[in-house]
C-alpha cells in the first residue's frame, strides 16, 4: 500500500491533472474552435499567442507550468517521507506526459515546454530561473521560440543536478533525463525545420490560420 501512495498514486492523478489542455479550452471559449486546428496545430501557448493574442498566450503559459507546479505540491504534502523527490519528480514526469498525450483530447497534446517550466520551478527554483533566463535570451536574439526550448530543456538535468546535489539520487536523475528527451522529442520537427531554416520566428502579430 505504501509503494502504491507513494509511487502510483502520484502517477495517476498528475496524468489526469496534465490531460486539461488550457489551449483547447480557452480557445472553444474565446473562437468557438479546436487550436489545433489552427497554426502549428500544436496545444500550446505559443500557437495561442500567434492565433488569438499575446495575452491567452501567456495565460496558457502560466496555467499549463501551475498544473505541474500543483501535481508535485499534492505530491509533497501528500506523500511526506524520505523518498519524497522521486515521488515528487514522479508527478511532474507524468503531468508532462498527460499535457503531451491528454487522455481527454484524444492524446494530441502540447509539446510541454511550459510544463517542463513549472516542473522545474517546483523541483529546482534557482536552476528554473536561469533555464528561464537562458530561454529568454535566446529568443530575443534568435526569435526562435524552438531553438530556445530545446537548449534549455536540454540542460535540464545538468541544472538540476548542479543546483539539488544532495536530492539528485538515480530515480530522480533518470525522471529528469526522462522529462529532457520527452520534451526534445516533442520538438522533432521543429529541430528538422530549425536545420532546414524553415521553421517560422516568433512575433507579436497574430496569424489566425488554419492548417
Amino acid at each position: 500500500m505504501d509503494f502504491f501512495i507513494t509511487y502510483i498514486l502520484p502517477c495517476i492523478y498528475s496524468y489526469f491533472i496534465g490531460s486539461i489542455s488550457f489551449s483547447i479550452i480557452l480557445t472553444k471559449i474565446l473562437l468557438k474552435k479546436d487550436i489545433r486546428d489552427f497554426g502549428s496545430g500544436n496545444a500550446g501557448g505559443t500557437n495561442v499567442a500567434r492565433t488569438i493574442g499575446t495575452l491567452p498566450g501567456l495565460a496558457v503559459v502560466l496555467l499549463d507550468a501551475f498544473k505541474c507546479v500543483i501535481c508535485i505540491w499534492i505530491s509533497q504534502f501528500l506523500i511526506p517521507g524520505v523518498d519524497n523527490k522521486t515521488s515528487m519528480a514522479l508527478a511532474g514526469l507524468f503531468c508532462i506526459i498527460g499535457h503531451m498525450f491528454p487522455v481527454f483530447y484524444k492524446f494530441k497534446g502540447g509539446k510541454g515546454i511550459s510544463s517542463c517550466a513549472g516542473f522545474m520551478l517546483a523541483m529546482c527554483p534557482i536552476g528554473c530561473l536561469i533555464l528561464v533566463t537562458l530561454f529568454v535570451i535566446i529568443v530575443a536574439i534568435s526569435r526562435y521560440i524552438s531553438l530556445g526550448s530545446v537548449l534549455a530543456i536540454s540542460l535540464t538535468p545538468i541544472i538540476s543536478y548542479i543546483f539539488m546535489p544532495e536530492q539528485y539520487k538515480l530515480s530522480v536523475a533518470i525522471i529528469f533525463i526522462l522529462v529532457a528527451a520527452l520534451a526534445i522529442f516533442m520538438h522533432r520537427s521543429n529541430i528538422k525545420r530549425l536545420i532546414k531554416g524553415t521553421e517560422s520566428k516568433f512575433s507579436f502579430k497574430k496569424t489566425q490560420k488554419n492548417k
